[in-house]
Parts: C-alpha cells; structure tokens; sequence
C-alpha cells in the first residue's frame, strides 16, 4: 500500500495562533561547539595510531601538572569527540543545558564514557567560552558480540547528555527586552497573505498604528504605551491572537519511502490517465454551498464545495478529456486499486510535466 500523508482540508486556510507562527528577531539559540575528551571507554574508543586524542589528553594532564606522555595511554579507552550545544537566548550563568557527543577518530562505541571538561565557544568566532561541558554519556545503544559475531542497536558513536553543560556567560545577542519600545516578528514560513492577515488581526486585538508588515517574513510591533514596560504581558497576549494561515500548494514525494504529502491547496487540471492497462478519470462539480461563509479579514467569501467523481477502469478504456478535481481525489482512486509507491510517483510527476497540477512538485 501507499505511504501516504494528507495535508488536506476543506478550505485553503486554517487557524493558528501567533505563537506557533514565528520567533521574535534576536532570540535565536546560538550554535556553542568544543573539541573533548572522553574516557571510561572499555576498549571501545579511539585506536593508539589515532593520535589527536592521545596528544590532546596529554597537553589537557599536564595543563593540570600531571607529568604524562603520550606512551602512558596507549589504550583503547579513550576518544577524541565533538561537542556541540545551542544556549538559549534568556540563558543566565550557571543555567544548565543539554549536549550532543559525535566521535571524530576511529571510536568504536561511546556507550558508558565520560567527557571530561571541555569548554564550548560561539561558531561565530568569539574566543570566550560560554558554556562547560562534562559528565557521563548516553547513547541508547546495545552492543553484543560473541564467536565472531557481533549486534548493535542504535548508533553508539553518538551520545547525549541532558543538562551536560554549564552557562559561564549569557547569550552573545542578549538584549534587554523589559523596556523595549519596538520589537520584529519573523514568521517561520513566509508568505504575504499570511502576513497581511497577521498585521490586521494584531491591529483588532491591540489597536491601530501596532503592526507595520515589512515583507513577507518580518512584522515590525510598536508595543502600545499601555505595556511600557510590560513586555511581557504584551508578548503573552500577541501569543494567542488567532491568524488564518495561507499556505502554498505543493506536493512532496519522497520517492526512497514511498512517502507523498500531499497540500490542501493542491488541485489538478481536466485530466485523464492511462498507466499500463489502467485508466484512471477524475472530474468534479464545484458548486457553492447556500448559506455557508468563511471570513478573510472583514470580508465573507463564499465556500465552495467540491462534488467528485472517480472513474476507474484495468483493462481498455479510451482516453478522454474530462472536468477537473482535487488531488486527494486522484489519491483515493490509487490507494483504493491498491498501486505501489512508485506507480503514484511517476503518475504525479506525469501530471505536473503535463503542467495539469496547480502546485509545485517537490521530489526528495
């Protein structure tokens, strides 16, 4: 059977609140990253011709005056890794967060080590380190090996650990927000209507002369003078203004799983389709239901219902030119005669080189 995934409604739009929308600008995580150690390894780390972790445990030792040399650790007990966080924007000293662990030599298994200290810096270059990592490792691995033979589960060159790193400086991009006189919000998928439709539901809920639209992505707020120094009550309550969201129509097929998701905007063109000995017609009636009305902004728009109709037929059939429909009727047509996933693909890319699919093909 298909594996498929419908994105499909009755209308092009749904409801969301704003606080699934977006992010304010400037409050990203910022990308933290550091090279370690790990040791506690039973001879599952890095081999001795692997000579970054030896070197590095050793300039780490004697940093700590302990007068070692690189002949003292010639084992299999530990690994050279990479470390890397994301430090939240509101992230004070000492807040605690979670890290990722990744071997970077020849380590067989990180299961049970522990990372010694290792301090993580801003990609940005900055030359300060914000955070110190260091701690025992989780991998949700299970390796066993017996005559020759050996199982694992999951990926054991990569391990967590929640809470593994401490704060020792803020976000680089802090910036006071409690008296802040204007702030940007970015939708995370832009688009115009979308952001038209954002800027006047901000307005009904706050007031005019709140919401400037700049493009399609970025909102500029001017919080109003009755939250001078409340932001964040203002910012609780532009969380939960209700927005109709827009969305593209488009069709992703992710041709390895068989995966297609299919947009509720997405419709196809008057078409007939003949795929080996099957014939496969999809017509609809559009017809405008009596009495029924959305609202966009302050104006009603009438809804229309779409009447299918699926015609089916394995062996002959002539082709023929019939009405239009929906996509998610052809879908149903397929899925119900049973086809394989790529049977669907080659049929929806088909359409769309035919240039009968009113969205875009997305192929993965």
């Amino acid at each position: 059977m298909l594996a498929l995934l419908l994105a499909l409604s009755s209308s092009p739009a749904h409801g969301a609140r704003v606080k699934d929308l977006g992010y304010l600008y400037g409050t990203d995580p910022a990308k933290l990253a550091g090279i370690g150690i790990v040791v506690g390894l039973n001879g599952t780390g890095d081999s001795p011709r692997s000579e970054a972790a030896i070197n590095t445990l050793v300039d780490e030792m004697q940093a700590l005056g302990r007068p070692i040399t690189a002949a003292d650790l010639m084992s299999k007990n530990i690994a050279l890794v990479y470390v890397h966080a994301e430090l939240p924007v509101d992230a004070r000293t000492n807040t605690r967060m979670d890290i990722t662990v990744s071997t970077v030599a020849d380590c067989k298994s990180l299961q049970n080590g522990v990372l010694m200290d290792t301090e993580l810096f801003s990609v940005g270059g900055v030359t300060e380190a914000f955070a110190i990592a260091s701690g025992p490792l989780s991998t949700g691995s299970v390796s066993a090996s017996g005559g020759g033979d050996s199982s694992t589960r999951n990926h054991p060159t990569v391990a967590s650990s929640p809470g593994g790193a401490q704060v020792v400086r803020p976000h680089p991009l802090y910036v006071e927000t409690r008296a802040a006189v204007q702030v940007e919000y970015i939708l995370d998928n832009p688009d115009y209507t979308t952001m038209s439709r954002l800027s006047e539901a901000v307005e009904r809920s706050f007031g005019a002369g709140v919401a400037y639209p700049r493009d399609s992505r970025s909102l500029l707020l001017v919080i109003p003078e009755e939250y001078d120094g409340q932001f964040v009550n203002f910012m609780a309550r532009l969380e939960q203004v209700d927005v109709l969201v827009d969305s593209v129509a488009r069709v992703v097929i992710n041709e390895r799983t068989g995966t297609v998701v299919v947009g509720g905007n997405v419709s196809i063109q008057p078409v007939a389709i003949a795929h080996g000995n099957l014939l496969i017609e999809v017509s609809a009636d559009n017809q405008v239901a009596e009495g029924a009305e959305m609202y966009v902004g302050e104006a009603p728009t009438p809804v229309v219902v779409q009447n299918a109709e699926i015609r089916v037929t394995e062996e002959g059939g002539q082709l023929s030119v019939v009405e239009g429909g929906t996509i998610e009727d052809l879908v149903d047509a397929l899925n119900a005669m049973g086809m394989k996933p790529r049977d669907l693909v080659t049929i929806l890319q088909a359409i769309d080189a035919a240039g009968a699919l009113d969205g875009e093909l997305v192929i993965q």
